[in-house]
């Protein structure tokens, strides 16, 4: 078996590790596993995630499925104001600024019809960084929302309901790396 790591720098927690006919590569960026996702079409790939580095290198790893890779993820922030709903989507947009998120992301401020809670703060991102963007939350101290929903059937129910986004605002990542492409495009936009 032959392993490579793709950094100088040591393992971190949040990389990833691709088990591929008989080759082991570590240290990968969720946009390297991706890639490599997209060359090996139908190719039997083991990715694994480091969850925790211990000091003698031992690591401990989480698996994770290819499909994990196409799909997309989000937390929503329901509210029953549209005025606590836009501050809440000010407030995170304002806090995404001071600490950039770890990925790209769309935030979008809308009202959907016939809700319970009606005007939600919709954050959406690629589902590899899932776990991420959970710890960048509570990092930055975000706490919109009366109720909050995520996961990946939570992003399908909200973009099959009938909806109509006031506020959108992209973010950009710093692991995925998006965050060099779009730092000149951060203007919130009303729709």
């Amino acid at each position: 078996m032959t392993t490579s790591h793709h950094d100088s720098a040591p393992l971190a927690a949040g990389s990833f590790v691709v088990h591929h006919d008989g080759q082991t590569s570590s240290g990968l960026s969720a946009a390297q596993v991706a890639e490599l996702i997209e060359t090996h079409p139908g190719a039997d790939l083991k990715i694994y995630r480091i969850h925790r580095v211990q000091p003698d290198g031992q690591m401990e790893l989480c698996g994770v499925s290819a499909e994990r890779f196409q799909l997309e993820d989000g937390f929503f922030f329901l509210r029953d104001s549209l005025e606590i709903a836009r501050a809440d989507f000010l407030t995170l947009c304002r806090l995404a600024e001071r600490t950039p998120p770890p990925c790209r992301a769309s935030v979008q401020l809308a009202e959907l019809t016939g809700a319970w809670r009606p005007f939600v703060v919709a954050m959406l991102y690629p589902a590899e960084y899932g776990p991420d963007m959970s710890d960048w939350l509570l990092r930055i101290g975000y706490e919109g929302g009366s109720t909050v929903e995520g996961g990946v059937s939570a992003v399908t129910s909200y973009l099959s309901a009938e909806r109509k986004v006031v506020f959108r605002q992209q973010l950009w990542g710093v692991m995925d790396g998006t965050l060099r492409q779009g730092s000149d495009k951060s203007a919130i936009e009303a729709s």
